[in-house]
């Protein structure tokens, strides 16, 4: 199975380093050239306690950092990891979530089947998430 963990932050990371120690293919595409480079040199900044072995990881190829959103067109399973960050009116501004579906969609579009299972991972989903996705993915 290979997965497209979408955003490499706090609960992207953990979760593509977790699906790539299980033997799963696992490409950590994140929009941050800075944070990808670092990541592919195995570098990464999560908290002490995530115990992974991130050069052996590396080595054998399971978990691929990149900036590419064509890997979509190899993938089983695309996971959203994005923020959703307040903006002045305490409401969640959806704009990250919305470029990043956009461009999913565009993959998705190319490829021979269209049928993908996409998630949103996260601490919580906010109403009209799914709307936008639905809707950005149609």
């Amino acid at each position: 199975m290979q997965v497209v963990v979408v955003g490499q932050g706090y609960v992207g990371l953990p979760l593509a380093l977790t699906l790539a120690e299980k033997n799963m293919i696992c490409y950590g595409l994140d929009t941050s050239r800075k944070k990808v480079n670092n990541l592919s040199a195995g570098k990464q900044n999560l908290d002490q306690n995530f115990s992974v072995n991130m050069q052996k990881i590396l080595k054998k190829r399971k978990y691929i950092p990149t900036l590419d959103y064509s890997v979509i067109l190899k993938a089983d399973v695309v996971v959203v990891c994005l923020p959703t960050p307040l903006n002045l009116f305490n409401k969640p501004s959806l704009s990250i979530i919305e470029n990043s579906l956009k461009k999913i969609s565009k993959m998705i579009k190319k490829r021979e089947t269209q049928t993908i299972k996409i998630l949103k991972a996260g601490s919580f989903i906010f109403l009209g998430e799914l709307d936008i996705g639905i809707k950005l993915l149609c």
